[in-house]
């Protein structure tokens, strides 16, 4: 016996509905057993079941909903039709239940809308399913409320940016610096990242044009590109964004989730006993309590 054979031979519905010969059964349950795609079709037909025999009957569709959707009721009847065939023959069959069921829950299932349907018109239809299925898995929630948490850990105040004399102030570099910095000074980060990157082009040795790209580029939801940024702020000698660029480093892992990258950064913060050592410290102790959560 083969996958095509059952498919083709409708030999699950028929083994849940007690419809098999002896050796017909025999074969099928020793084939189901050994594969894993025609077991799990046999569970998902059991399910579906399950689920037959006890919902109630569906509502009647008003006739103003239908004339609104005639296909609506065409379809409910349609399922209506089939649920009545299926529960009927489960019924009269009385078969066994070839497989231990899992213990389920009576809880609400929405009803399966249509492209276009009116969620007001659908008729509730309630039935029973897994738990497990109903509510989400612990773990899951649990890092969801994780993420939550670095997420609002990596909301940023712009770096604050105090004009100042600089070498070649005259040359293309520091012009396009200057007019990306207008932009930053007025909140609009999109704007100030085309100059900023040209000026990072023209002088790759200017920390402070480094630095206030990969702030812009944060600021307005480019992650990865800040990071490569900060990075290379970092990389530089005798920078005076040192701090600046290892804290907002850390601020980017956060908005990408990555907390033990965040930690390691803020720890470098801290080691520099900076301006921002006590908010880095800030940022820690509260990572630590998202760890154990």
């Amino acid at each position: 016996m083969d996958c095509s054979l059952i498919v083709r031979d409708e030999l699950a519905e028929r083994y849940l509905l007690g419809q098999l010969n002896p050796a017909e059964q025999e074969a099928y349950e020793k084939h189901y057993f050994e594969c894993a795609r025609c077991f799990g079709e046999l569970r998902r037909l059991q399910a579906i079941g399950d689920v037959l025999r006890t919902a109630p009957p569906l509502a009647p569709v008003p006739k103003t909903k239908r004339a609104r959707n005639p296909w609506w009721g065409w379809a409910v009847g349609g399922a209506l039709a089939a649920s009545l065939v299926v529960v009927a023959l489960l019924r009269q069959s009385g078969a066994p239940e070839p497989i231990a069921a899992t213990p389920r829950t009576a809880v609400p299932v929405g009803p399966i809308l249509s492209a276009g349907a009116d969620a007001a018109e659908a008729p509730a239809i309630t039935g029973t399913v897994d738990p497990s299925v109903a509510a989400a898995p612990p773990a899951l929630a649990a890092s969801s409320r994780r993420m939550e948490v670095l997420a609002r850990l990596a909301r940023v105040d712009p770096p604050r940016y105090s004009p100042r004399v600089l070498r070649g102030a005259s040359d293309e570099a520091a012009a396009s610096f200057q007019q990306g910095m207008k932009a930053y000074v007025a909140g609009d980060y999109g704007a100030a990242i085309p100059s900023l990157r040209k000026a990072a082009r023209l002088d790759t040795e200017r920390s402070d044009i480094a630095f206030f790209l990969a702030a812009s580029e944060l600021l307005a939801g480019n992650t990865a590109d800040a990071v490569g940024e900060f990075v290379r702020t970092i990389a530089m000698e005798d920078t005076p964004f040192l701090e600046e660029a290892h804290f907002f480093l850390a601020k980017a892992y956060l908005a990408q989730g990555d907390a033990d990258r965040a930690r390691a950064e803020l720890v470098r913060v801290r080691s520099l006993h900076g301006e921002r050592d006590s908010e880095a410290g800030e940022l820690l102790v509260q990572l630590e309590s998202a760890g154990s959560e």
